[in-house]
C-alpha cells in the first residue's frame, strides 16, 4: 500500500510544513542551554509523515530539515555542514518507516506486538541517526576533536526518541479519521475517538485534564523546590489509561512531556537534563503500552458484544418460523412417517 491515507496529499503536506515550522521554532523555547533541548518533536513529525504517506516522501523530510538548519536554527549553520547530515537523517527515517510499514501491512494495529515494534523503532532509529549524523557533522568539520561526542550522542538519542514516542502517536491519532478503510475497521476507529458527547464524558475529561496538569504543576512548582517528585506524574497517567485506553493516554503523554519540557527551560538542573529526558522517555513508553493493552481489551469486549447481538438477532429472526403452524405440521408429519416406518420394520421382523 503506497499510502495509509485517503484524500489530497497536497493539503497534508501543507499542514506538515506549517506544523513543522511551528514545532521547530517552538523547540527553541525549550532549550536548557544554547542548542540543547530535552526533546525534538520534529523527529516525531518526520516519522509520522513517512509512516502515513510512505518512504518516497523522504525528500520532503530532507528539505524541511535543511531549511530548519538554514533559517530556523540559532545560530544558522552553513549549507556545507547540513547537506550530508540531513541526507542521513531523511534516509534513516525513510528506511525505518519502510520497515515498520511492511510489518504493519497485515498486522493488528491495536495490538501489543505492534506497539512494541513501534517502541523498538522509536528507540533504535534515533540511536542510528545520532551516530551517523554526528559522524557526518564531524566529517564536515562542525564538531572539533575536543567536542564532547558522548554527551552529544546521548542527548540526541534521547531527545529524538522522546519526540517520536510523543508526537508520532499524537499525529497518527489525529489522522486516523482519514485512514483508508482496510487499515482500521469500524470498531477500531471508534475506539480511537475521544468521546465527549455527553455531559458526563465532558466532566470526566475535565477532571482527567485537571489531574494531569495539577500533578505536573505540583512536581515542578510545588513546595519541594528543586526536588522534583517525577513519579507523581505516573499516577494520573495510570488512571487515565485504565479508564479510557489509548487515545487519552496519548493526549496525556503529549501534555506532560510538553509541560515538562517547558518547565525545564525555567529551572536550573544541577544534575543536567538527562534525568528529565529519561523520565519523559519512560512516561511515553508507559502510556503507549498501557493504552494499547486497555484498548485491545475494549475492542475484544465490543466484538463479543456485537457477536452476541448478531446471535440474538438471528434467533429472533428464525424463532417465529420454527414456531409457525407450518413448521409444527411439518414436524408432526415427519414424526408420523418415522413411526410408520418403525411399525413396518417391526411387522417385517415378526414375519421373519
Amino acid at each position: 500500500m503506497s499510502s495509509f491515507l485517503r484524500g489530497p496529499r497536497v493539503g497534508l503536506l501543507a499542514a506538515y510544513a506549517v506544523v513543522f515550522v511551528g514545532l521547530d521554532t517552538g523547540a527553541t523555547l525549550f532549550e536548557t542551554a544554547p542548542g540543547v533541548s530535552p526533546w525534538y518533536p520534529s523527529a516525531g513529525l518526520h516519522f509520522a509523515l513517512l509512516l502515513l504517506l510512505g518512504p518516497l516522501f523522504a525528500p520532503v523530510v530532507f528539505a524541511a530539515s535543511l531549511g530548519s538548519g538554514l533559517w530556523i536554527s540559532t545560530p544558522a549553520l552553513p549549507l556545507g555542514h547540513l547537506l550530508l547530515p540531513n541526507l542521513v537523517i531523511a534516509s534513516a527515517h525513510a528506511g525505518a518507516a519502510a520497515w515498520l510499514r511492511h510489518r504493519l501491512a497485515d498486522a493488528d494495529l491495536l495490538s501489543v506486538r505492534t506497539a512494541l515494534r513501534f517502541c523498538l523503532v522509536a528507540l533504535v532509529l534515533p540511536a542510528v541517526v545520532a551516530v551517523l549524523a554526528v559522524a557526518s557533522y564531524r566529517w564536515t568539520g562542525l564538531y572539533g576533536a575536543d567536542a564532547p561526542l558522548a554527551s552529544i550522542l546521548l542527548g540526541w538519542w534521547v531527545g529524538d526518541a522522546v519526540g517520536i514516542l510523543t508526537v508520532t502517536p499524537l499525529v497518527l491519532l489525529l489522522a486516523h479519521r482519514w485512514v483508508v478503510p482496510d487499515v482500521l475497521n469500524e470498531v477500531e476507529a471508534s475506539l480511537l475517538h475521544v468521546q465527549v458527547r455527553s455531559p458526563e464524558a465532558v466532566a470526566r475529561l475535565a477532571v482527567q485534564a485537571a489531574a494531569v496538569f495539577g500533578t505536573l504543576a505540583l512536581v515542578f512548582y510545588g513546595p519541594l523546590g528543586d526536588r522534583f517528585p517525577l513519579y507523581l506524574c505516573f499516577l494520573p497517567l495510570l488512571w487515565v489509561g485504565l479508564q479510557d485506553g489509548l487515545p487519552r493516554t496519548i493526549l496525556a503523554v503529549g501534555a506532560v512531556n510538553l509541560g515538562a519540557a517547558g518547565a525545564l527551560a525555567h529551572h536550573d538542573q544541577p544534575g543536567g537534563v538527562l534525568p528529565f529526558q529519561l523520565f519523559m522517555l519512560a512516561y511515553a513508553l508507559t502510556g503507549l503500552v498501557l493504552g494499547v493493552l486497555v484498548t485491545q481489551r475494549q475492542r475484544s469486549v465490543q466484538l463479543l458484544q456485537r457477536a452476541g447481538r448478531t446471535l440474538e438477532d438471528r434467533i429472533r429472526q428464525y424463532t417465529p418460523h420454527l414456531l409457525s403452524p407450518q413448521a409444527e405440521s411439518s414436524r408432526a408429519g415427519s414424526g408420523q412417517a418415522g413411526s410408520g416406518q418403525a411399525e413396518s420394520g417391526r411387522a417385517g421382523s415378526d414375519r421373519l
